[in-house]
């Protein structure tokens, strides 16, 4: 299966804050054995959200939508969804009393425009959060599997936590799972770790890939979990060929 992740918030696409939701959900979509495929973000406007989910819906079975499940006026993900899907949002009366006992538990009281809050698609399944207001919902469009997840990353990993990740186990129970292996080198030309590591690796069928970031190259192999110890040997070969130049500690990780 194929996963497309469509992040929302001007915050995002302003260069405010980094979209690190579709890293996140990426790795722990591609350890469940799901191809992360597409990652759009888009900023807090109708056009650009329906564009990004209609782009999503024509690469990938499943989509996952992040941010945009506020009290404010911007917020206004699930409306659009509920368009794209030609769905009508109907309120949920439990959603609401939910929240208004996590506001009581604060010491705060639910404002009217958080009712919106509680509004879902019609037939959207709600995924309760347990670390926030905003209750994530399921649904499925057309032959697409949806998930639309509030935006804040703690928030994203206590719903997957409390059972999405469960919800894709059962649709690939039996699904190749992959381990992505790693190399960090230092003082080493990416050409010229990529010819090594090539030279070694052809003919077996191993994906890779190679990131440079200076004065670092992280070479990157994906690997079924089952064949790891067939490739044993592959992987041995790489740590000598590589050896003088590792560093397993580097000062940074970013692009």
């Amino acid at each position: 299966m194929r996963g497309s992740v469509v992040a929302i918030g001007t915050e995002l696409t302003s260069g405010q804050i980094i979209n690190s939701n579709a890293a996140k959900l990426s790795a722990a979509l591609t350890s469940l054995g799901v191809d992360s495929v597409f990652h759009i973000t888009v900023p807090d406007d109708h056009g650009a959200i329906l564009h990004a989910l209609r782009s999503a819906e024509l690469v990938s079975e499943l989509i996952f939508v992040t941010g945009g499940l506020g009290p404010t006026t911007d917020d206004f993900t699930r409306d659009v969804v509920a368009a794209w899907a030609g769905l009508p949002l109907y309120f949920d009366d439990s959603a609401w009393a939910r929240l208004i006992k996590k506001l009581e538990l604060r010491g705060r009281v639910a404002s009217n425009s958080q009712k919106q809050q509680c509004s879902f698609p019609q037939g959207a399944m709600i995924l309760e959060n347990p670390k926030g207001t905003a209750e994530a919902f399921f649904l499925r469009v057309r032959d697409r599997r949806v998930w639309v997840l509030p935006g804040p990353p703690l928030e994203i990993e206590a719903i997957w936590d409390a059972g999405v990740r469960k919800m894709i186990e059962q649709l690939i129970p039996d699904g190749p799972k992959y381990e992505l292996l790693s190399w960090i080198c230092k003082d080493k030309a990416e050409s010229e770790i990529g010819d090594l590591v090539e030279s070694i690796v052809r003919g077996t069928g191993l994906r890779t890939g190679y990131r440079c970031f200076k004065p670092y190259v992280e070479v990157k192999i994906w690997c079924l979990r089952s064949d790891l110890p067939k490739h044993s040997a592959q992987f041995d070969r790489i740590n000598d060929a590589l050896k003088n130049w590792l560093d397993p500690k580097p000062t940074t990780s970013s692009d």
